[in-house]
Formats: structure tokens, C-alpha cells, sequence
């Protein structure tokens, strides 16, 4: 697991794309905070420009210190503990104008998995974690569904959980603006 670790952190400090398990289904990720390498992640997934992807991060701390003031969203986290929980919310800090959707919000994720978190913690910014599937098809259950297409056109692939069918599903995701939680998705 050191091993992929240390690669994934080369890739990213590269501008390089990698395909990982995150606290959710398998992703595609880079460095949230370079335009360049996310336009590749979108080509990869043949996804419209219009559409943003969600930001992983590490901890609370890594949310405020990149995106402004989070004491509403970690309130709010309390209460959707029971499985992995993605916080579209309008950031207070705008300096990644490329992670903003046209309605002026990001979807940001905290991960409780060791390994995706730690990536972010060591990396020492946000990575994308969007679903390791061609846009409009369905979410791999496991590294061996991921369509070749995709395995293809990566920089690296963690070996950690290779073998592994994901029981998990994607994320919940909850809006959270003026005070008030809405569940987008659950």
C-alpha cells in the first residue's frame, strides 16, 4: 500500500490522473487545484464541461483552508454520519473558479477511508473523486468493471483493494445553503 501511495502522489504532483478506491466506489482523480489535469479527467469520462465534479478532501481543516468557513457544513455533518456524504455549498473562498458550478456551488466530500484520506492529507490539497465510468453509464461495483477505455487512459492505478468488490455506493449528497440541509441524493 506504501508503494501506490507514494506513486499517486508522484502522478499528482505531476498533473497526471489516477484511478483509486476512495470511501465510496471507485474514482478517477488529480489535483483539484489544476484546471489542466481535471479537463483530462472530463475528456477520459467524455463528460460535458458544463457539468463539475466533486472534491475530496482529508480533513475539515483541508474544506476551510481552501474553501472558506465550514462551521454550517461540519453542523450539518453530524447528522449524516451513517455513510459517505458529499456537501454541495457555496464556498466563501472562489480561487478554483473551475470547481464551481453555474449556480455559484461546489460538492465537497470529507473521506473517513484510511487510504483516499491519508492521499489528501500527504498530497496536502483537495483531489477529484469522480466515479470511474464513462458519463451516463453505470458506477463500477469493482476495479474489474471499470471499462478499459478508462484503465487505458490513466497515469496510475492503486493496487490497494485491486481485487476487492466495492459494497458501497455512491455518495449522499446534501445541498446545504441559508442555513438549511437539502438531501439531492441518497
Amino acid at each position: 500500500m506504501q508503494d501506490d501511495f507514494q506513486k499517486c502522489i508522484s502522478v499528482l504532483l505531476s498533473g497526471g490522473v489516477i484511478l483509486y478506491p476512495t470511501d465510496t466506489i471507485w474514482g478517477l482523480g488529480c489535483d483539484a487545484t489544476n484546471e489542466v489535469a481535471i479537463q483530462r479527467i472530463k475528456e477520459i469520462k467524455e463528460r460535458p464541461d458544463s457539468k463539475t465534479m466533486i472534491v475530496l478532501c482529508g480533513s475539515w481543516q483541508m474544506v476551510a483552508d481552501y474553501f472558506g468557513a465550514i462551521d454550517e457544513l461540519e453542523r450539518f455533518s453530524l447528522q449524516y454520519l451513517d455513510r459517505p456524504t458529499t456537501f454541495v455549498f457555496i464556498p466563501k473562498k472562489n480561487n478554483h473558479p473551475w470547481l464551481i458550478a453555474d449556480d455559484g456551488t461546489i460538492a465537497v466530500r470529507v473521506t473517513g477511508e484510511a487510504f483516499s484520506a491519508n492521499l489528501c492529507n500527504e498530497f496536502g490539497k483537495p483531489i477529484i473523486s469522480t466515479s470511474a465510468n464513462l458519463s451516463n453509464q453505470f458506477s463500477p461495483a469493482g476495479f474489474l468493471d471499470i471499462d478499459e477505455k478508462i484503465v487505458n487512459a490513466v497515469d496510475y492505478i492503486v493496487r490497494h483493494h485491486y481485487n476487492e468488490v466495492n459494497k458501497n455506493t455512491a455518495s449522499r449528497i446534501v445541498r446545504v445553503l441559508d442555513g438549511k440541509a437539502e438531501i439531492l441524493r441518497d
